[in-house]
């Protein structure tokens, strides 16, 4: 088993309206697999319990700005989390030119809470003129992390 999964599982032993069952090819074991609604039902739900969780993604020109601006939003209590993935490569417009960049991404967990004063803070924050910045709604996912979110950025610095 590597994670959860069972290597090699390919052949498909019974099926009903309640479980789907593989059998490994290595072991004779059944594991179950969770259709996607049991797996929304059984992690948390947005409308269930009124999530305001978001991701916010972003990048830096390099992993020293990344490292700083992951530092300051933290500081700030902006975001629970942020994850920076170096070695990007951008492609986009900008100012009527097609552009390349290598760049690092900044994968940010948050609150729609906080999102407002992010948005502001990042602005201000940031090397580019017009900085990446956007905000994916979050509709599922293990209640504990999601409450942990939601406890981090809950009282930040500076706010009145």
């Amino acid at each position: 088993m590597v994670n959860g999964w069972v290597k090699g599982s390919k052949n498909i032993s019974e099926l009903n309206d309640e479980h789907r069952f593989f059998i490994a090819r290595s072991r004779p074991c059944i594991v179950p697999v969770v259709r996607h609604q049991d797996r929304c039902r059984q992690d948390l739900g947005r409308e269930e319990a009124g999530l305001t969780i978001i991701v916010a993604l972003g990048t830096a020109p390099d992993l020293d700005v990344a490292e700083r601006l992951a530092q300051d939003v933290l500081e700030r209590r902006l975001v629970a989390c942020v994850t920076i993935l170096p070695g990007a490569r951008s492609h986009y417009w900008w100012r009527d030119r097609l552009e390349t960049a290598e760049e690092a991404q900044i994968v940010m967990k948050t609150t729609q809470d906080r999102w407002p004063l992010l948005q502001a803070h990042w602005q201000q924050i940031h090397p580019y003129h017009t900085p990446e910045l956007i905000a994916l709604p979050v509709t599922a996912g293990h209640r504990p992390y999601l409450d942990w979110i939601t406890k981090e950025t809950a009282h930040g610095k500076n706010d009145d």
